[in-house]
């Protein structure tokens, strides 16, 4: 698996590359100790798999009930290449949330989509 990235670090460049003031910027400052991980699909450890889809399953089960989707649905769409993870972990290495993203080519252009975004709901505000 790559290496981790503290979060705080990782949001206070991006703050700055998107020309933040510095106050607003400080405002990440005080993250806890959380880090960032990419990880392919096929190098997501049994444990995270888990752990994504019971997340999914945690924050999305009323929502797909009130709305008759279900996974079979999911199913049926084509997927574009191997799906990219963004975990937030904690400082026990726990899962707090994640982002899944697929590369894809449209007319010609390389695509990003984010295919799932999920943040469990104890670190939610």
């Amino acid at each position: 698996m790559p290496p981790r990235r503290n979060a705080a670090d990782v949001v206070a460049a991006a703050a700055a590359a998107e020309g933040l003031s510095p106050a607003a910027a400080a405002a990440f400052a005080g993250l806890p100790d959380l880090t960032l991980r990419p990880c392919r699909a096929s190098a997501l450890p049994p444990e995270l798999e888990r752990a994504t889809a019971a997340l999914v399953r945690d924050n999305m089960d009323e929502v797909f009930a009130a709305s008759g989707w279900d996974e079979a649905d999911a199913e049926e769409g084509c997927a574009v290449g191997e799906p990219l993870y963004l975990l937030l972990l904690d400082a026990r290495d726990a899962l707090l949330g994640f982002v899944q993203c697929e590369f894809s080519v449209e007319a010609g252009e390389p695509a990003l989509y984010v295919t799932e975004l999920q943040l469990a709901r104890h670190a939610q505000r």
